[in-house]
């Protein structure tokens, strides 16, 4: 996640309905950004990622660029927010 300029960090737990509809509309939203890298993390699975990042619920959602976060949004997702965010820092980024 260092190695690109811009990485989504997706963590989601199982059985979360919230977490699959989130996701779901993340994908399609990043259609319109092909050069961000997406990173889908189940927190069951990797605890060790939720602690380096302190997460404690989900879905979390986190903007990293070049490595370090700038954005994070966690269990009530904005997605007009999101977009912004995404959309400003492609700008800068990568035109």
């Amino acid at each position: 996640m260092t190695s690109n300029p811009m990485t989504i960090l997706f963590i989601k737990t199982d059985h979360c309905g919230v977490c699959d509809s989130v996701l779901e509309k993340t994908k399609d939203m990043l259609m319109n950004y092909p050069k961000v890298e997406f990173s889908l993390v189940h927190m069951q699975e990797h605890p060790e990622v939720a602690s380096e990042y302190l997460i404690f619920t989900a879905p979390t959602i986190l903007i990293l660029i070049e490595g370090k976060e700038v954005y994070r949004a966690a269990r009530f997702v904005r997605m007009t927010e999101l977009e912004e965010t995404i959309a400003k820092w492609y700008e800068v980024i990568f035109e």
